[in-house]
């Protein structure tokens, strides 16, 4: 049951970079040099990854170390 979650979780961190991506594609990815636009989206990237790993971990915390091992190997 644990590991369900997890793996569900992870498709929403899936979505979530896929938006990231799409969000390069369709806006700031048009007026900038490539390179910056790739180091904007890293850093969007990044802090959007963050709060949704954060959101997840605030609503099912992991009771253990060995818990949280085994959801990392997920």
């Amino acid at each position: 049951m644990l590991h369900r979650r997890y793996f569900v979780a992870w498709l929403g961190l899936l979505a979530v970079d896929v938006a990231n991506g799409a969000l390069r594609v369709a806006t700031y990815g048009k007026t900038m040099s490539e390179f910056a636009a790739h180091q904007l989206s890293t850093l969007i990237g990044a802090a959007a990854l963050g709060v949704a790993i954060w959101s997840i971990v605030r609503t099912w915390p992991p009771s253990a170390n060995r818990e949280a091992l085994a959801i990392g190997l997920v």
